[in-house]
């Protein structure tokens, strides 16, 4: 479908409408510039002077307000208060030539008040102040008089003689340190009062005098951030040392630690051997008076709970209401007792080890819910008798056969520490405590107990304590993997319950 377009026709003008407007254009434009040209010069310089007058009337108000203040701080005897104030009244005019002939007489007398008082003051005025005064005189020439010149230069003179003798004083005694920084005060009064001259004179204006007093602040504020730095480097080196010596300190720790760790697995490695061969000793007897044992005897032999008896005790533990509340203050105890224990033993982390590979046995065995709750407590303090072993024994290399009941001893003394743990469980305790050494072959100790004899928990731990310090770290001994710690355990066959083994080869 073909669809027209029309395109718009621009009109054009007639060249006579053209001609005629381009021409009333110029005559406009003429007119406008002969206007100017005739008109009068007030026509366009009322504003501007309406404008200057305004300006005129508020800065002659600000002197006014200005001079009265300075006048009240002069009569006060606050002279540097007044220069201060009358330098505000100055620098309003400057670069203007207009400074009025009261606000440069009130600066005059102000600035000759202040530079007397400081010359009447000190017998030699200070450089700090003799500079301040140079500089307040640089950037306010206009304030300058015969009489403050003839001040000046004498507090420069007095000024200049004093340092020259001490710099004499200090050469004489050949120190060089001090020799340098007369020098130093000597070229910047010789400077100050240079700037000062040249300013007078017209050599330099105060524009340039303020510009080189910008420079030098700015090296003065670059000259305190390489301090800064250097100060941040200082500190930083000196944290990164403390953090060096405290790391040496750590590890000096830690291998006290680790130390203390080996004899003990080396103690313990010897018992665990002592079961694992014929003893040249009889089990451990039990003492009659060991009133928290509470452990049973039966046929002659003393033993433990049964997996029946533990799991009731465990049940009517938590049917309470505040059951839970009591586990939980329960299980923070037997934490804190565990890490006393670790700290003992030198055995980092040890009870909380055993205790969690415990909890996962259980629960691949089918044992209840409770009662793995209970274990899982058992297996962090089973150790706790180690605390009533004297220490040099705990740590020495070479026992000697009373020596190795003295730590063996440790399954009957845990009791003392099971103060804390209600009545109605501490049963299941003492039975982790004392016969976590059992071997199912009968070998071990505390009684010599066989097989299922021997409490559950007991065997538990007897799997979980020996698997844990075979893959931990001893010089004595090769570190082993998971895999061949566990083919190590299965070799010894007699010493541990073959159906735990087979659950921990699952947990592995």
């Amino acid at each position: 479908m073909n669809v027209k377009i029309k395109i718009p026709v621009r009109k054009k003008i007639p060249y006579a409408v053209s001609k005629i407007l381009s021409g009333f254009g110029v005559l406009v434009f003429i007119a406008i510039g002969v206007l100017l040209l005739i008109a009068p010069t007030p026509l366009f310089s009322a504003p501007k002077s309406d404008k200057t007058k305004q300006e005129l009337e508020v800065s002659q108000k600000t002197d006014d307000i200005v001079i009265e203040k300075t006048n009240y701080l002069y009569n006060k005897g606050l002279y540097y208060k007044a220069v201060e104030e009358i330098n505000i009244a100055i620098e309003n005019h400057q670069g203007k030539n207009d400074i009025p002939d009261n606000v440069q007489l009130m600066g005059e007398a102000s600035y000759f008040a202040w530079i007397n008082s400081l010359y009447k003051t000190y017998s030699v005025v200070p450089v700090s102040k003799y500079n301040s005064v140079i500089s307040c005189l640089t950037l306010h020439p206009e304030v300058m008089s015969s009489r403050i010149i003839s001040l000046v230069d004498e507090m420069f003179n007095k000024e200049k003689i004093v340092l020259e003798n001490d710099k004499l004083v200090e050469v004489e005694k050949n120190n060089r340190n001090s020799i340098e920084k007369i020098q130093k005060k000597i070229y910047k009064l010789e400077q100050a009062k240079k700037d000062l001259e040249e300013v007078v004179a017209g050599n330099k204006t105060v524009k340039d005098i303020k510009l080189s007093i910008q420079v030098e602040k700015e090296y003065q504020k670059a000259r305190t951030i390489k301090y800064l730095m250097i100060t941040l480097y200082v500190l930083i080196f000196i944290s990164i040392v403390i953090l060096i010596f405290i790391i040496h300190k750590n590890h000096v720790k830690t291998i006290q630690a680790q130390a203390q760790f080996e004899t003990t697995m080396k103690v313990v490695a010897i018992l665990q051997r002592d079961t694992e061969i014929e003893s040249p000793y009889s089990p451990l007897s039990t003492p009659g008076k060991d009133l928290l044992s509470k452990s049973k005897t039966r046929g002659g032999k003393k033993s433990g709970l049964t997996d029946f008896e533990s799991e009731q005790i465990a049940l009517e533990y938590f049917t309470d209401d505040d059951s839970k509340k009591k586990f939980l203050e329960l299980q923070n105890a037997c934490i804190e007792l565990g890490e006393r224990i670790d700290r003992a033993t030198g055995r980092k982390r040890n009870s909380k080890k055993v205790s969690e590979l415990v909890f996962k046995l259980c629960k691949v065995s089918g044992v209840d819910d409770e009662l793995s709750l209970i274990y899982y407590c058992a297996g962090m303090v089973y150790d706790a008798g180690f605390l009533s072993v004297p220490r040099n024994i705990l740590q020495g290399e070479h026992l000697t056969i009373k020596e190795r009941y003295e730590v063996r001893s440790h399954v009957q003394k845990a009791g003392e520490y099971f103060v804390f743990i209600p009545e109605d469980v501490r049963r299941i305790f003492l039975d982790a405590a004392e016969f976590h050494h059992e071997n199912v072959d009968g070998k071990g100790y505390l009684a010599g107990l066989t097989r299922n004899k021997i409490p559950l928990i007991a065997r538990f731990i007897r799997v979980a304590e020996s698997y844990i310090s075979l893959i931990n770290s001893r010089s004595y001994k090769k570190i082993m993997d998971a895999d061949s710690a566990l083919k190590e355990m299965q070799r010894k066959n007699g010493i541990y319950d073959p159906n735990i083994l087979a659950l921990l080869e699952k947990v592995i």
